[in-house]
């Protein structure tokens, strides 16, 4: 969210959380400028994606037909035993 404010000029942006194929899912939208060609994984964007490879989940980071951004990131329910 701190970067769709920050970057995107979006006037509007949609945060969905929920439970999809026993995985936590989080999906923001946005109608900003979009993703640039060449997208910097520094900082938080590229938290995120470590933080979903670390627990076996996914991270994507796509432009939006007619404009803006698609976030979607998401990790299993189950993680095991952990220590």
């Amino acid at each position: 969210m701190s970067n769709v404010a920050r970057h995107a000029r979006a006037t509007e942006t949609s945060v969905r959380v929920g439970i999809a194929d026993e995985m936590l899912v989080v999906e923001i939208l946005d109608d900003g400028v979009g993703v640039p060609e060449s997208p910097s994984r520094r900082s938080g964007v590229g938290n995120l994606e470590d933080r979903a490879a670390r627990w076996n989940g996914e991270f994507v980071l796509t432009g939006r037909d007619g404009g803006g951004t698609r976030l979607r990131w998401a990790v299993p329910l189950a993680q095991g035993e952990t220590t």
